[in-house]
């Protein structure tokens, strides 16, 4: 992809207004362990809790000329659910 094409996948996302740069300060939480899809193809789920939303990602990495290379990536702003259940 190139960048244009990026700035379209990715218009949601900043039309959100969602201020990413928080993600750099939390530790990710993992779904599950990261799994081999196939031989050259690694799997990693999990979300960011960057209040007052979570960020989920779903990133796939292709084994390619001796190094992993980001090959798919899925970002979803989810909403943060406040109290305890009985609560909602």
């Amino acid at each position: 992809n190139n960048a244009a094409r990026l700035s379209e996948i990715f218009a949601g996302i900043r039309n959100s207004r969602i201020d990413l740069s928080n993600a750099l300060l939390v530790p990710p939480t993992y779904n599950q362990a990261p799994q081999m899809i196939r031989e050259d193809i690694f799997r990693v789920q999990g979300f960011f809790q960057i209040r007052p939303i979570s960020l989920s990602f779903d990133l796939y990495y292709q084994w390619e000329q001796g190094m992993w290379k980001l090959v798919g990536i899925d970002l979803q702003p989810v909403e943060m659910s406040t109290g305890t259940p009985a609560e909602r």
